[in-house]
């Protein structure tokens, strides 16, 4: 069962990377990757308006990444980057991931929130926008979600389900610290309900 399992790993690397191909011919100088890489053939790739997409060798993306530029946007990916099942990037404005970043399955990174502060309706409020930097050596674990100002110094790690925002300083270890509450059914607050 193994082998079959790497014989389909290496065929759905050999179609992503002729789809990767086929992206930078389409979008032509707004996506500088190099071919140096694993790309499945489920990834995605959007590039919006002048938004621009650059990355070094050694890129690894599995099944279900998702990468979307917008407006000026610009997403710079350094050497050896791994991005796991279903990661998303979202980038409206500027996303810097350093050398050696590792991300677990379904990280998403948003650069931006839709401005909500305004009067009318939400989706025509257009977006309020702030750079994310993700320095070297960073490991961010599965489920992590990275908002928009954040910088995450190098050689730290964020552990799994994390909502991360703010300045991170180096070699931090970032977990949410969360309470496993375990009541029995029919209960509230220790009092009994009828369902």
């Amino acid at each position: 069962m193994r082998r079959a399992e790497m014989i389909f790993d290496l065929l759905d690397y050999i179609f992503g990377s002729l789809k990767m191909i086929i992206i930078k011919i389409f979008y032509l100088n707004r996506l500088k990757v190099q071919l140096i890489g694993k790309y499945s053939r489920t990834v995605q790739i959007r590039i919006f308006n002048s938004s621009k997409i650059i990355s070094k060798k050694n890129l690894l993306m599995r099944s279900g990444v998702k990468i979307r530029t917008n407006k000026n946007g610009i997403l710079n990916i350094g050497e050896n980057v791994g991005l796991n099942n279903n990661c998303l990037i979202n980038c409206m404005d500027s996303i810097t991931i350093g050398d050696n970043v590792i991300f677990g399955q379904s990280v998403k990174i948003y650069d931006h929130d839709h401005n909500y502060k305004k009067d009318g309706v939400i989706r025509d409020n257009g977006y309020i926008t702030s750079p994310i930097i993700i320095n070297d050596n960073v490991w961010i674990g599965s489920n992590c979600i990275i908002l928009k100002g954040t910088e995450i110094g190098a050689n730290s790690v964020i552990g799994a389900n994390t909502v991360v925002y703010g300045k991170i300083p180096r070699n931090s270890i970032v977990y949410s610290d969360r309470q496993l509450k375990i009541k029995k059914k029919g209960e509230l607050d220790g009092k009994q309900i009828n369902v």
